[in-house]
């Protein structure tokens, strides 16, 4: 099964790593409750998004949406996420 996820960082606080700390987090929880997959619905370009998913190490998808909206799934199954226990 697949399941919603959503990484938001306060602009004062971006550039820190706390959104891969939460996406890391969340990938983690997620694999321990057997879901297979990631998704969310995000603005059309927004490549600090896709820089962390490609830090995850996971195959990601995009696709177009409306115009404006993108929707991403993380597969969670395969290659091992990196610097996570």
């Amino acid at each position: 099964r697949a399941e919603e996820v959503a990484v938001a960082v306060a602009e004062a606080w971006r550039g820190r790593g706390l959104g891969r700390l939460l996406l890391d987090a969340a990938i983690v929880s997620a694999r321990r409750r057997g879901v297979v997959a990631l998704e969310a619905t995000m603005l059309t370009g927004n490549h600090p998004i896709h820089a962390l998913l490609e830090h995850s190490g996971l195959p990601w998808s995009c696709h177009a949406l409306e115009p404006g909206s993108e929707s991403i799934r993380l597969e969670l199954r395969g290659a091992a996420l990196q610097g996570a226990a």
